[in-house]
């Protein structure tokens, strides 16, 4: 369905929020974010889906948490090449 500028921007806000909620009092990475979050999966579970979906998922997650960090809401260390990201202040 064809969505207008104003849904798809209530579908970020919707998207980081829950990020966040996700996030609060932890530090993860993009992949286990992604495992906790809603998606539009006709009823599978998040381990019954394929790789190409989850990996999807996960790039999709990497793209809010990007922003989320841009703007100094998140953190994210290293750790032995793996990334993990964590809430500094809880801003929309």
């Amino acid at each position: 369905s064809v969505k207008t500028v104003g849904e798809i921007q209530q579908h970020h806000r919707d998207r980081n929020s829950e990020i966040l909620k996700v996030l609060q009092g932890k530090h993860m990475t993009a992949y286990e974010i992604s495992s906790l979050l809603t998606w539009s999966t006709g009823g599978i579970s998040w381990e019954r889906l394929n790789d190409f979906t989850k990996r999807s998922a996960v790039l999709e997650t990497i793209s809010h948490l990007e922003l989320l960090f841009t703007k100094d809401i998140l953190q994210k260390s290293n750790q032995d090449g793996v990334y993990k990201y964590s809430i500094i202040r809880w801003v929309l």
